[in-house]
């Protein structure tokens, strides 16, 4: 049976792909009188796609007559993922319109690994803001998926090869909120993931309606080990069995030491080629690499990635408490600085507002001649009560009254010279009456006894 327009319409119908509402409209609008192509299935399957009615992933589906692999259990597939490391899985959405990732399961492996469904279980009923959940096991057709929350963002690795600036002090936070994740997951029994930096994404809140919503940071492949899924790659040391919580520390550590140099830390470790606890010669201390990173977030993770470090049980929830008291310190110390440098030029503002100069002698001297003479006409006209809003108010009614001469002697061709007067004199009478005005504010007050005080009361 060939594809046609009438056998893409019903393969939507009877997969529900559009709700009823939706399709008649689709229909009614496609079957419009004086259509070019009606009856041509890849015109209609393209004119889906880019009304947005159906995904591009959906329209291929049809043309290639597999409306099946739209179908997976309560879920209506929307495409297929691509990139790394979810290449392979399906996003899709329930009746509901709510988004979840399909990752599916290799043939074989639940009967090669019995334990897979108890797995799942435990998983399922974990929660953590920083950990994209697991929503369950679904079979459909022979196949197994895997079901997991949506979540939409980049992942780290793609903003390290993009050379996305990232501050020190927010890349410290991020992986102390890891550090909390995987202290969690481990303390549960649950599998943190390959705890790499393609697993670590970067994305908004999720509830968050604001316009400018915030950024979280998740881990999206946690909870199953991916040797249970999938066949194991080449990497020896990612074959996703269960990881120490001394060698996740590790993992994360140079994770961090990565995304703040885009450097990987021990290159044969990354390959697979050697083990966390003999992986080579320590990297470059990070602070020759960062200087904006404060020295004690510096020591702390060079500490954690030294060779030396891979004998210590170091746990992840004691790595996490150490770094956000790091944290919490440098933060402390930030807001001193910042407290103590507007206290300081709170000061400089009153002293200037009191009559102090403005500019340092040594400033002063720099200064040249044209600059000099403004600087004092400036504090001779402050002396004398004329500040920079008296000259601006005079400037503007100044110009206001030479506009009025203006059109007077235009329209109606009257003499000036009276007009002229009359602004001249009102200027020079406002000059006059602000100097006693200043002269008197300058003069010093009297001290008055109490005595005198009610003399004058009376």
């Amino acid at each position: 049976m060939s594809v046609s327009t009438q056998s893409i319409f019903k393969s939507i119908e009877s997969n529900q792909l559009l709700g009823s509402t939706d399709l008649k409209k689709a229909r009614e609008k496609w079957g419009k009188p004086g259509r070019d192509g009606v009856d041509d299935p890849y015109k209609l399957a393209r004119w889906l796609a880019v009304n947005h009615y159906l995904s591009l992933y959906q329209a291929d589906k049809l043309l290639l007559e597999k409306p099946e692999d739209l179908v997976v259990g309560p879920y209506r597939v929307k495409s297929r993922v691509e990139t790394e490391p979810m290449a392979g899985w399906l996003l899709a959405e329930d009746n509901l319109h709510r988004q979840v990732y399909l990752q599916p399961v290799a043939a074989g492996k639940n009967a090669a690994s019995p334990s897979l469904a108890e797995i799942v279980k435990t998983a399922t009923g974990f929660r953590n803001t920083q950990v994209v959940a697991v929503l369950g096991l679904i079979g459909d057709r022979g196949r197994e998926y895997l079901v997991r929350d949506f979540f939409s963002g980049d992942s780290l690795q793609n903003l390290v090869e993009r050379k996305a600036t990232l501050g020190a002090l927010p890349v410290a936070k991020l992986f102390s909120l890891l550090f909390n994740a995987v202290a969690a997951l481990t303390e549960k029994g649950i599998h943190p993931g390959e705890l790499e930096l393609d697993s670590f994404w970067i994305g908004p809140t999720p509830g968050s309606k604001s316009a400018s919503p915030t950024k979280t940071v998740r881990i999206i492949d946690a909870g199953v080990p991916a040797g249970l899924l999938h066949p194991a790659d080449s990497k020896s040391h990612l074959q996703g069995q269960a990881i120490a919580p001394a060698e996740a520390v590790f993992r994360l550590a140079a994770g961090m030491y990565q995304t703040l140099t885009g450097v990987v830390p021990y290159p044969d470790y990354a390959a697979g080629t050697k083990p966390w606890t003999s992986a080579g010669s320590p990297p470059a201390p990070i602070a020759t690499l960062r200087r904006d990173l404060p020295e004690s977030i510096a020591h702390f993770l060079d500490g954690l990635l030294h060779p030396e470090s891979a004998g210590k049980t170091e746990s992840p929830a004691h790595a996490a408490k150490q770094l956000r008291v790091l944290i919490s310190a440098e933060e402390h110390s930030a807001a001193q600085a910042e407290e103590a440098g507007l206290s300081h030029q709170s000061l400089i503002s009153a002293g200037t507002a009191h009559g102090a100069r403005s500019l340092p002698d040594a400033e002063e001297e720099n200064l040249s001649a044209a600059d000099k003479f403004l600087h004092s006409t400036r504090h001779w006209l402050e002396s004398m009560g004329i500040f920079t809003r008296d000259l601006i108010v005079f400037t503007a009614g100044a110009l206001a009254f030479l506009f009025l001469l203006i059109v007077s002697l235009i329209f109606f061709k009257l003499d000036l010279v009276p007009f002229l007067c009359f602004g001249l004199g009102a200027g020079f009478g406002y000059a006059v009456e602000r100097f006693f005005r200043s002269a008197e504010a300058a003069l010093p007050v009297a001290e008055v006894s109490p005595s005198e005080e009610n003399l004058a009361a009376g």
